[in-house]
């Protein structure tokens, strides 16, 4: 793509934990990291499905990016 950036493969807070800013300090602590790196972007799956998973990173700033096509045999 051109850009230096790191991959979000699957994170997932448990339903009891959830809306305690546990999602948004995992993000914090990592755009962090990355900035220490020299990473200066973050990308991820959403699953267009997963409405809640979709508005919470939505709020934290993320933007649709690609979209990806699936058939089903």
């Amino acid at each position: 793509f051109g850009r230096k950036y790191a991959f979000v493969d699957y994170v997932y807070v448990h339903p009891d934990f959830r809306r305690l800013g546990i999602g948004s300090r995992l993000y914090e602590e990592l755009g962090k990291r990355c900035k220490e790196e020299g990473i200066n972007e973050l990308i991820l799956d959403v699953l267009e499905l997963n409405e809640n998973s979709r508005e919470f990173h939505k709020k934290a700033g993320f933007e649709p990016f690609v979209t990806l096509y699936s058939k089903k045999l």
